[in-house]
């Protein structure tokens, strides 16, 4: 497919459905597609997926380009501490699977991703499931439609401030509906992650469960803390 004449479309998919918007239009209005309120003890991704997959047929464009972005609802991430004995990836990938098979289950249903910020450090290891993934590869049989990339929210939203984030200890937050990921970088490597539930989407709950993770891992008060909204919009309880 020529890329020549193709829009570009970051699409996020939310455990109560989905947002897209054009990724070259500053400002550009969002789309957003929401589902009836689902029950938040059993979330699944197959009903924003479905949503996502009717946009694609009855709405996009015909020549589409797609970043997709995962709500860390589907995702899970831990840090790896540097271990002089894995010196090539396929270890760190064979211990990353073992740790996730241990935490969460099945580590063959997860697709499984590391990366590092410099050479001989920790590495961040996120898993998302395997037939999501697989299934939205399977949007580009629809002629015209390129997935460019997926990604999870919380390694999405680090990647649009990585080049901000310096060598002083720094925390990211990524908030979404019902949860915030907490991870803390320093001296250009990940130091520790963790996806916490949060009651609502206040403000101040927020900052009180970063106070907790600061005190938790020994960080002074005046730790850098960079905030990331990890919606397009703001997801209403009710669907529209």
């Amino acid at each position: 497919m020529s890329l020549l004449w193709s829009e570009r479309f970051v699409i996020r998919l939310w455990p109560h459905g989905v947002t897209i918007r054009n990724a070259i239009e500053r400002g550009g209005t969002v789309q957003a597609y929401w589902q009836n309120p689902a029950d938040d003890e059993n979330l699944s991704w197959q009903a924003s997926l479905n949503t996502l997959q009717r946009w694609i047929t009855d709405t996009a464009p015909k020549r589409v380009r797609i970043d997709t972005v995962i709500s860390d609802h589907f995702s899970h991430h831990l840090v790896l501490p540097w271990s002089p004995d894995l010196r090539e990836d396929e270890e760190w990938l064979a211990l990353a699977k073992a740790r996730i098979d241990v935490t969460w289950g099945n580590a063959e249903s997860w697709e499984v991703r590391i990366d590092r910020l410099r050479f001989e450090s920790s590495c961040l290891t996120c898993a998302m499931p395997r037939d999501l993934r697989t299934q939205l590869l399977a949007l580009e049989r629809r002629p015209g439609v390129k997935v460019r990339s997926i990604q999870s929210n919380f390694t999405a939203s680090f990647n649009d401030i990585a080049t901000t984030v310096g060598t002083t200890a720094t925390l990211i937050v990524v908030s979404e509906r019902h949860s915030a990921t907490i991870g803390s970088v320093h001296a250009g490597a990940w130091r520790y992650i963790r996806t916490l539930p949060i009651t609502g989407d206040d403000a101040s709950e927020i900052e009180k469960l970063v106070d907790r993770e600061r005190l938790l891992l020994g960080l002074p008060p005046d730790v850098t803390v960079v905030y990331k909204l990890g919606t397009d919009a703001s997801p209403s309880l009710t669907a529209n």
